[in-house]
């Protein structure tokens, strides 16, 4: 971005010098300020006053809130995962299916997980929910070799004693 400076020497008086910058459509982020980062965006503005004088300047913060756009952010999330042949046995499978009705939430709605567990080997399985929460920040002066800094918070949630879990396994029938 060049910067494009008035040239004309003004006199005494009131002056007022409109102007307009667009902000990008795309590759720019919303303010904010967390505990290992922030993005701040300034307006500055400064009057060159002649040799050996300081120069007047102003500056201001400028909130910036980028739209969120939510075209699949309501769309229910699946995952799976199947694993087989335990220790080099074939003695079956284990596969689990779990699903939640969309992909993001407000801070303290509650999450319903629907999970399906196929159990077809003799292992014993114990579930278990866990939620993770991942941070990513880069350091700020941004060099190459430097790797992400990372924050893992991991929290165990137990699955509630009353709950209806319906059993469906060739080990357990009879």
């Amino acid at each position: 971005m060049s910067i494009v400076a008035y040239s004309q020497v003004i006199s005494k008086g009131v002056y007022e010098f409109p102007f307009s910058y667009q902000l990008p459509h795309e590759g720019i982020s919303s303010s904010f300020i967390g505990k290992y980062g922030s993005i701040k965006y300034w307006i500055e503005a400064e009057i060159q006053r002649p040799l050996f004088t300081l120069n007047n300047k102003i500056k201001t913060k400028l909130n910036v809130d980028v739209p969120l756009v939510c075209n699949d952010i309501m769309l229910p999330l699946k995952l799976s995962a199947q694993k087989s042949d335990f220790f080099f046995h074939n003695n079956g499978s284990i596969r689990m299916d779990a699903m939640i009705d969309r992909r993001a939430y407000y801070p303290g709605e509650f999450v319903v997980i629907h999970c399906n567990v196929i159990n077809q080997s003799s292992t014993r399985v114990i579930p278990r929910i866990m939620k993770s929460n991942t941070n990513d920040w880069r350091d700020w002066l941004q060099e190459p070799d430097l790797l992400p800094l990372k924050y893992f918070k991991y929290c165990n949630v137990p699955i509630p004693i009353g709950i209806a879990i319906s059993v469906d396994s060739p080990i357990l029938k009879e």
